[in-house]
């Protein structure tokens, strides 16, 4: 059994080209059914049955209900576990599918978060220019904000995907697929200036290609920039949780509410379904609601 899920992470990672992080999170979901199936005596994934499949997810949203956001991962009810278990059906010529006959749960539609330009004016402003550190943060933020970037594809930038000069990156995105992002003459002089005045004092000689370096010269975490973030948004006074995803969404967001094209969006932000960019029109929607609400003399 543990050899069957062994099979499916490599077809995932060599044959689909998902990135590391969505792999371990098929991984870890695998892991945990694969304990649970194992402790109800099943000893083959062949001998699984309707009732013993309905039970275990029905077991995982009663004891951990953020698990619904992983049994319902892609979009159209795919799960994690009827994928795999249709990939195995398909290797093996299972006649029997005891997984075909339950539904993906629904969760329930909500508006991603996204902060207002004022929000992120003041974010930015708490690094100390006077440190590298600083200088390097706020290199992060500004590049962040300006191009909407995925944490992972952030702090993983190399030189050889900036284009300072031209004003643009080339992120390697989910799938291993690349796109060009611009950025703007905001985030253009914070890279210039944390690449000139503080990458050198952070680098130690380092010759590894990571845009951005952590004190001991090696490269940026996600861990590391998340915890700088959450202490930059608390020194700004902003209630709301803040994390790194909330400036891709502000970013969408703030293009849309501008007159941004969607479809220019949905390619700066990598998405491969428009609809799920189309989820900020949303947004926008309701915005301009409140903005009618707000100011239009008859609208009560």
């Amino acid at each position: 059994m543990e050899s069957d899920i062994d099979l499916y992470v490599n077809s995932l990672r060599f044959e689909k080209g998902l990135s590391h992080h969505t792999i371990a999170a098929y991984a870890s979901d695998l892991a945990q059914g694969l304990l649970y199936f194992r402790r109800a005596g099943l000893a083959s994934w062949q001998q699984l049955t309707e009732a013993q499949f309905i039970d275990f997810l029905h077991q995982r949203s009663k004891a951990d209900k953020p698990a619904l956001r992983l049994i319902a991962r892609r979009s159209r009810g795919t799960v994690t576990w009827r994928c795999f278990l249709s990939f195995l059906a398909r290797r093996q010529a299972w006649a029997h599918r005891p997984w075909e006959v339950v539904q993906s749960p629904k969760l329930p539609f909500r508006l991603p978060k996204f902060l207002s330009l004022e929000e992120i004016e003041h974010i930015m402003a708490m690094p100390d220019l006077a440190t590298p550190i600083g200088k390097r943060d706020r290199a992060l933020l500004e590049l962040l904000y300006a191009s909407g970037l995925r944490i992972s594809e952030l702090v993983g930038l190399t030189f050889s995907q900036l284009r300072l000069a031209e004003g643009f990156v080339v992120p390697l995105g989910k799938g291993k697929k690349e796109r060009v992002v611009p950025f703007g003459k905001s985030a253009h002089h914070f890279l210039a200036l944390y690449l000139e005045a503080a990458r050198p004092a952070l680098s130690k000689h380092a010759r590894h290609d990571s845009v951005f370096i952590s004190l001991k010269g090696t490269p940026l975490s996600r861990q590391g920039f998340w915890y700088r973030l959450k202490q930059y948004a608390r020194a700004a006074g902003i209630r709301q949780s803040v994390y790194p995803h909330l400036f891709r969404h502000s970013f969408a967001t703030h293009l849309l509410e501008r007159g941004a094209d969607l479809r220019a969006v949905q390619s700066m932000l990598g998405h491969a379904d428009i609809a799920t960019t189309e989820i900020y029109t949303h947004i926008t929607g309701k915005r301009i609601r409140d903005l009618y609400d707000q100011f239009h003399p008859r609208s009560s």
